[in-house]
């Protein structure tokens, strides 16, 4: 039986340029750079030579980023904003070499992960394994091995329950890495409450009878056990926020890796909910 790895090489690139270069201060304001492309090219096949050894992989494919045009952006034009530091130089030279020198799939408007997702779930023969350290890979069901946490090889199965829970979860808790908020507010203990426990938020008013307010009606809100399908107790939690379904929307089509199913041809079809 074959097995491929899915690569996430925009991790790959980035390691190996940021390993292989120096910044020198000579002081009163005066800057150099030193990098080192050759190293770096080394260090990249390292990576992809070790991968292949440690899970016993007879084949492997890079994933890239389509790195001027991202869907995301036009759902969210906020996605990834916070990412205004200085790239390695040779960070897009790393990445020319590996189109030339290994198998590649980078498509337009779609992020690493987005290929590696629809290769993972297109109909394979064979394992097809994520290699990536990006948490968000947890979205998609299937194989994945992360370099960073999975020690000896050991590739774990992510399940379809547990991936649409944390694509769930994503989507009430936000990512600060990638620059989305998810449902204002809203942090792990509770996003757990509306998954696990089947809680959702609920608003009930009551008129202020004493002092200055007197009169005044105000909203209060309770996190409680709730008989709502789990898209109903997302929405509350942006409810909560003063939001609504349309912000929640935006954030799940943000947050989601696609799968094979998610595109029609060339356009991605947007998350909505099916009355689960």
């Amino acid at each position: 039986m074959t097995r491929t790895l899915l690569i996430d090489a925009d991790i790959v690139a980035y390691q190996s340029t940021a390993a292989n270069e120096r910044s020198y201060d000579w002081g009163d304001g005066v800057t150099s750079k030193v990098a080192d492309l050759e190293a770096a090219q080394r260090e990249a096949r390292e990576q992809i030579e070790n991968l292949m050894e440690t899970l016993k992989a007879s084949d492997f494919i890079v994933c890239l980023s389509d790195d001027l045009n991202n869907f995301r952006k036009r759902i969210y034009p906020d996605y990834k904003g916070n990412r205004t530091g200085q790239r390695p130089e040779h960070l897009y030279d790393l990445k020319d070499w590996l189109v030339e020198t290994y198998p590649v799939d980078r498509r337009p408007w779609l992020e690493a992960d987005d290929v590696m997702g629809i290769l993972s779930t297109e109909p394979h023969k064979g394992d097809r394994i994520i290699v990536s350290q990006d948490k968000d890979m947890q979205t998609i069901p299937g194989l994945l091995y992360n370099p960073n946490r999975d020690s000896n090889g050991k590739v774990r199965t992510i399940t379809p329950e547990a991936a649409e829970r944390f694509l769930f979860w994503q989507t009430l808790t936000g990512d600060a890495t990638d620059h989305y908020p998810g449902a204002p507010g809203c942090g792990p203990k509770t996003a757990d409450a509306i998954l696990d426990e089947l809680k959702a938020w609920h608003a009930s008013h009551r008129e202020i009878t004493r002092g200055k307010r007197k009169g005044e009606i105000v909203t209060e809100w309770s996190l409680d056990e709730s008989d709502e399908d789990v898209w109903t107790r997302i929405v509350s939690a942006y409810a909560k926020a003063g939001q609504g379904e349309k912000e929640a929307l935006a954030q799940i089509n943000v947050a989601r890796i696609l799968k094979a199913t998610d595109l029609d041809g060339t356009r991605v079809i947007p998350w909505a909910p099916t009355g689960n």
